[in-house]
């Protein structure tokens, strides 16, 4: 079936915008058509010869690399979806809700884009998560675009939701700001949908773990969390310079020792393990994981 007119017309305005831009954020809220737009976008830009960086920052439905985590992907030919995307390098933020660590969020983001212009990609594309209304999307948002510094802010709206995060700014040279009507009806995809999503790629991703021993002096459990709480929890394996090179999932704690399951290489290096907030099944660590058939959001 081909796209409506409406959506030809934004896909339309979009990449002539983008065009223009280096640094590109797509916002909006949930099923707005963000992703969507996002792949389009960048198989648009590769078809015409340049390799695009696409940053995945929508923690919760990942498609570049696995959830809890900020992606970055290369593009280098058409695609249908952003999973078809090249996998660089992802960073770990251990949170499937962006609102329960927005520093982390957006810190993870920022590392990423700055990992994108290393890249020298002629030009990066940020897919975001549906977080726009109330104080936590308004400084989510707000954050994020202040971090990344980007060229073009493209906004997908079905009426003014996201207006208090742009407003600030109308009249500046940069970032431009693209409002754009938003694709398809809201709450097309349920939460139970959501966290079903979530743990195939997790289940996916962890397939191959094998057990890593870590000295525990290098484990770092989420502040305020006693250490007998943290097992089951999920963690990012870093190396020196602070990259994530695995997502893991702790699964037994000795006096010297942490054991974490991750599909970790033999010679990986690492250095740091940061223990999320949240099991597989996104319940909070020191809270009761969830019961069959329940959604976590």
């Amino acid at each position: 079936m081909p796209p409506p007119n409406d959506w030809r017309a934004a896909l339309d305005a979009a990449l002539a915008a983008v065009l223009e831009a280096h640094v590109t954020v797509v916002i909006g809220a949930s099923d707005a058509g963000k992703t969507t737009l996002v792949a389009a976008l960048a198989s648009e830009l590769a078809s015409r010869g340049a390799p695009v960086g696409v940053v995945d920052s929508d923690v919760g439905q990942s498609e570049i690399g696995p959830p809890t985590t900020v992606g970055l992907g290369r593009v280098s030919a058409r695609i249908a979806r952003l999973a078809e995307a090249e996998l660089i390098a992802f960073q770990f933020v251990g949170v499937s809700s962006p609102a329960r660590d927005i520093r982390g969020v957006v810190e993870a983001t920022r590392r990423m884009v700055d990992r994108a212009r290393a890249e020298a990609f002629e030009r990066v594309l940020i897919d975001t998560s549906g977080l726009v209304l109330g104080w936590p999307g308004h400084r989510l948002k707000g954050e994020k675009i202040e971090a990344v510094a980007p060229d073009l802010v493209l906004v997908l709206e079905r009426a003014d939701e996201c207006a208090p995060i742009v407003e600030r700014y109308a009249g500046a040279s940069r970032p431009r700001v693209l409002r754009l009507p938003a694709r398809g009806r809201p709450g097309s995809r349920s939460q139970i949908a959501r966290r079903r999503h979530r743990l195939a790629a997790l289940e996916a991703y962890l397939r191959g773990a094998r057990s890593v021993d870590v000295d525990r002096s290098t484990v770092e459990p989420p502040r305020g969390l006693p250490w007998a709480e943290i097992a089951g929890g999920l963690c990012g394996l870093d190396d020196a310079d602070g990259d994530t090179i695995a997502l893991g999932l702790v699964a037994e704690i000795g006096d010297d020792v942490v054991r974490v399951l991750a599909p970790l290489s033999r010679d990986a290096r690492v250095t740091r393990v940061r223990v999320g907030r949240e099991r597989p099944d996104g319940t909070a660590l020191g809270s009761a994981p969830a019961k069959p058939g329940r959604s976590s959001g």
